[in-house]
């Protein structure tokens, strides 16, 4: 019985890799001026379809090589009158194409630089350096507002505002689409509240002042309330009428119960519209500030604390104590302070034990006294063994 033979047989074909190759080579744009890049447009074809990569370029300015090697040449670059031509070596990254030059020159033209726009004589807008794009030129409402402020109109009631450009080369500069909005100004209710402040102060006694102010274009109702930050709110007990721009100052005197820090809220109200504002007071006539431990050496230690007159007249004959927890300092003289004047008072004292105290400075004048409290640690020293 005959018997098949079989042959296996493998062939390969390895096709060499085939330089790109680069034509239809322009400078553009073709009217080039002092404001434009130029670019060394042309077609890429690579036999393998090999991507571009690593193409390398040369431009000539009046026929001599610049060795810049970009595909873009920045309009830095150019001066008036100058011709430019480009050379272009196409690379797919393994090998490089032939040589080609551009099928043109192109020789620059003027073209605007530095160009500016003025409403009446108030400059609106410029841009720097040689130009020949184009631009929205908007957010000059200020300028126009400012003339048509001081224009005269005529006996239809319209103003005539001129625009002008200006530029420091030759060249052409068109200005198309201009738009113009504008808002037919309506009456809005709006109203203020302002120079809330102490007026007049005698320990828990105060007197407060603020302005309302309507600030609209029609006449306003105006209540108001102000919150003396301790839980009482005390409400106006009639609606104010102001005409446009006028001014309601209200008084409020309130004696306060307890000594402290409050924050006082004052709002006015008309319709919708609110206004408010606050600030922050002390009440009390002399005031211990600043009680601290300033410094400390085993059993020695020193205190600090500040007197200050919170009136609205000079204090008198002002003494003051500081108990250390162990025993009562009392000062061997009486002082007197001026409306917002302050004492600084220094006391040493030494401690017979360690221990943790309650320290307590007081200061009194003739029917007013306030008092401070702090804990203060006396420790001895620590020592730190085979550490």
């Amino acid at each position: 019985m005959p018997t098949a033979a079989i042959s296996d047989s493998s062939v390969s074909c390895d096709r060499p890799n085939e330089a790109p190759n680069a034509s239809n080579v322009k400078v553009l744009p073709l009217n080039a001026s002092l404001g434009d890049d130029l670019i060394c447009n042309y077609s890429y074809l690579d036999p393998e379809s090999f991507e571009e990569k690593d193409s390398s370029y040369k431009w000539y300015k009046n026929g001599v090589n610049q060795n810049i090697n970009s595909q873009t040449l920045a309009k830095g670059n150019l001066s008036l009158n100058d011709k430019w031509g480009c050379y272009v070596t196409p690379s797919d990254g393994l090998l490089n194409g032939t040589e080609r030059t551009s099928e043109n020159n192109v020789t620059i033209v003027s073209t605007i630089s530095n160009p500016k726009m003025y409403v009446e004589n108030q400059q609106a807008w410029n841009k720097a350096g040689s130009w020949s794009a184009e631009e929205y030129i908007y957010d000059f409402e200020d300028e126009l507002n400012n003339v048509l402020d001081s224009c005269t109109a005529d006996s239809e009631g319209y103003c005539n505002i001129t625009l002008s450009f200006s530029s420091d080369t030759n060249g052409t500069l068109n200005l198309s689409s201009m738009e113009i909005y504008y808002v037919i100004p309506t009456s809005e209710s709006n109203i203020t509240i302002s120079n809330l402040s102490v007026i007049y102060s005698n320990g828990t006694l105060k007197i407060f002042e603020f302005i309302i102010l309507n600030n609209a274009q029609d006449t306003l109702n105006a209540s108001w309330s102000i919150d003396m930050g301790d839980g009482t709110v005390i409400n106006s007990t009639y609606n104010a009428t102001l005409a446009q721009n006028e001014k309601l100052i209200v008084f409020v005197e309130y004696n306060y119960t307890n000594k402290g820090t409050y924050t006082i809220n004052a709002t006015t109200r008309a319709g919708n519209i609110t206004a408010s504002a606050n600030i922050s007071i002390y009440v009390g006539d002399i005031i211990i500030t600043e009680l601290t431990q300033v410094y400390a050496n085993k059993l020695n230690t020193l205190f600090a604390f500040t007197i200050l007159n919170n009136e609205n007249s000079a204090l008198t004959n002002i003494n003051w104590s500081l108990n250390t927890g162990e025993a009562a300092i009392y000062a061997n003289y009486l002082v007197n302070l001026s409306v917002g004047e302050k004492l600084l008072v220094f006391v040493e004292y030494n401690y017979t034990n360690y221990g943790t105290y309650t320290i307590i400075a007081t200061a009194n004048a003739t029917g007013k006294s306030d008092s401070k409290t702090i804990s203060a640690a006396i420790r001895p020293p620590l020592n730190i063994y085979n550490l």
